[in-house]
């Protein structure tokens, strides 16, 4: 079956901890929420595509403009998002697709990162967005944890320092970039890109 690179993005609002597999609360939060992201593996007329079948309002993304995938962590808690393949996910040679990377690009940007923007490596983060999800501040690559059956996670730490006033009205927001590969080769990767938001602290 062939492959293509799918490029979606997803609008996550999040913190992410680089490869920690048991991060700790930040110590401005009031606890820690659990989000979860699933993915399936689509055939398109001989092409595979990473989709997201979690709706967009299950995660605190809960405005029209909301896609799939979208998480938005809680203001005043830090969040664990578990990304997941749902379904059948066996490919060539009894291998399995898997999650194996996460990128953050587009802080506050309303549209998606450019393929070009993604695969240039080349996505500056600001020194916040890169505290809070432990990511490479040029790469924008995300540290990550492996979880069962081919998934991963990712932890928020949510750090930003809010103003007094309106709930929502600050924290930021980053588009994030999910990568699969049947049986770790590289070759073979498939992309999903939604959005996360960080709401902060207060």
């Amino acid at each position: 079956m062939l492959n293509r690179q799918i490029n979606a993005i997803i609008l996550l609002t999040v913190a992410l901890c680089l490869g920690s597999t048991s991060p700790s609360l930040s110590a401005d939060s009031k606890g820690r929420k659990t989000y979860q992201v699933d993915l399936e593996i689509y055939d398109n007329a001989g092409y595979n595509e990473l989709v997201v079948r979690t709706s967009a309002r299950k995660n605190g993304c809960n405005t029209n403009a909301a896609k799939k995938g979208c998480v938005t962590v809680a203001e005043n808690y830090s969040g664990d998002i578990y990304f997941r393949i749902k379904g059948d996910s066996q490919c060539a040679r009894g291998q399995q697709w898997a999650l194996d990377g996460v990128q953050l690009a587009g802080e506050d940007a309303a549209d998606k990162p450019s393929l070009a923007t993604w695969t240039t490596n080349k996505v500056p983060l600001s020194a916040q967005v890169a505290e809070d999800f432990n990511a490479d501040s040029e790469t924008g690559q995300a540290g990550f944890g492996q979880a069962p059956n081919g998934g991963i996670w990712i932890h928020s730490k949510n750090r930003t320092s809010l103003p007094r006033g309106a709930p929502g009205t600050a924290g930021y927001s980053v588009w994030y970039r999910l990568r699969a590969t049947c049986g770790g080769d590289a070759n073979t990767a498939i992309f999903h890109d939604p959005k996360v938001r960080n709401t902060g602290n207060r």
